[in-house]
């Protein structure tokens, strides 16, 4: 994932990621930041409403699954 920033209002799946490395910030509905590094691991659940903001190009590893 390459620089930039975007939205995403209600996810129709349950993603959890790894970041391999870069840097991003992912703001919840509520506000709350996340810092996503190398190593972190983070769940986006069924559901989820809030921005994506990616600092340094990420290599990440996901797994979606529908209907969690």
């Amino acid at each position: 994932m390459h620089p930039g920033g975007w939205s995403i209002t209600s996810r129709s799946d349950t993603e959890v990621i790894q970041v391999l490395r870069g840097a991003a910030r992912i703001t919840d509905a509520d506000g709350t930041v996340h810092l996503l590094r190398p190593g972190t691991v983070h769940v986006f659940p069924l559901g989820w409403s809030g921005r994506w903001d990616i600092d340094e190009t990420i290599r990440k590893v996901y797994v979606t699954v529908e209907g969690l």
